[in-house]
């Protein structure tokens, strides 16, 4: 359902109702922004390591993820700056 369809059904409800889901709407929507707004929790360093290694099976086995070469074949701790001809 697109936003103009679900404006055009909420118009067919009477003002009182309208204002109820506009309330139950901002509810959801500063809980969403509340959490949103929370400072990240700590990751201690188990759960850091496995996600390292969830991650690392995942770019052995996966074709589709892209892995942290250099992509012009060129290694990046020897990648020279480009020469000023000028």
């Amino acid at each position: 359902m697109t936003q103009s369809e679900i404006l055009e059904a909420l118009y067919k409800f009477p003002l009182a109702e309208r204002l109820a889901i506009l309330d139950a709407l901002w509810q959801q929507v500063r809980a969403d922004v509340g959490y949103l707004l929370q400072p990240p929790v700590a990751i201690t360093g188990q759960q850091r390591a496995a996600a390292t290694e969830l991650m690392h099976r995942d770019y052995e086995t996966d074709l589709g993820v892209p892995s942290f070469t250099a992509l012009d074949g060129e290694d990046f701790h020897t990648a020279q700056e480009p020469q000023n001809t000028g």
